[in-house]
C-alpha cells in the first residue's frame, strides 16, 4: 500500500456495533502499530470486533481490516 495517499488510519474498537475506542494511528515503515495504554480506556475483559479505517488524500474511505479483538483480564 502506498502510505503517502493515506491522510488518516483509525483504529476502531466496537462492541457490537457501538464504537468504544477510536484511536488514530500513524504508517511505521511497512506495517501499523496501534498501542492502547491502560488509563485509555476503562475497556471490560471481553470480545470485541476490530476495523481499521484509512481516510485518503482525497476524502475517500477504506476499512479493509475487520475482525475479532480479545482483551484479557
Amino acid at each position: 500500500m502506498d502510505f503517502s495517499v493515506i491522510r488518516k488510519c483509525e483504529f476502531i474498537l466496537l462492541d457490537e456495533e457501538d464504537e468504544i475506542l477510536v484511536k488514530e494511528f500513524a504508517p511505521q515503515d511497512d506495517c501499523f502499530l496501534v498501542r492502547i495504554e491502560s488509563h485509555e480506556s476503562d475497556i471490560e475483559a471481553n470480545t470485541y470486533i476490530y476495523k481499521v479505517k484509512y481516510t485518503f488524500i482525497d476524502g475517500s474511505v477504506a476499512t479493509p481490516n475487520r475482525g475479532m479483538f480479545t482483551i484479557m483480564d
